[in-house]
């Protein structure tokens, strides 16, 4: 699978959470997402110089949101794993990031160096930072031989 061939299949497959995805398929999809997102974000540097984010940069990083996430799901569903791996990164990330803000800004973050919040946000987001290190890895593994309880295997049928 080529580049034009994995952006189509993600694109026809916007939402579509079920199934599998190979991984040719998943990483060219990331990699035309990192240059679209890069081309934006150039492309508002331009527009709007001395200014951080910008319209156009905001809609292609929108547009791409579900076609990555879906991606990844059934990247994860071809290693034979549920997608709510992802689901439950994403939820421990936003828990993180929100106990570290509060370990920062709230009554017990103020203090001493090296108090709670200091040590809190370190402890939260470097759990994250392995969560996502893990997902990455089962990303880059190959896919289970045959059909498994996502959907048929990937290699050799037709992605259509």
């Amino acid at each position: 699978m080529g580049l034009g061939t994995a952006i189509g299949t993600c694109f026809r497959k916007y939402a579509v959470f079920s199934g599998r995805a190979r991984r040719a398929e998943y990483w060219w999809f990331i990699l035309f997402s990192l240059a679209a997102t890069l081309a934006a974000a150039a492309v508002d540097q331009i527009l709007q110089p001395h200014q951080s984010g910008g319209p156009v940069s905001s809609l292609v990083s929108l547009a791409l949101f579900l076609p990555q996430l879906a991606v990844t799901v059934r990247r994860l569903h071809d290693t034979g794993r549920s997608g709510w791996w992802l689901g439950g990164f994403i939820v421990y990330l936003i828990a993180a990031l929100m106990g570290s803000v509060m370990a920062v800004f709230g009554p017990a973050g103020r203090g001493s160096p090296g108090h709670v919040g200091e040590i809190v946000p370190a402890v939260l987001l470097g759990v994250a930072a392995l969560y996502g290190i893990f997902l990455f890895v089962l990303t880059v593994l190959r896919g289970t031989d045959g059909a498994n309880r996502y959907g048929a295997d990937p290699v050799g049928a037709d992605v259509s």
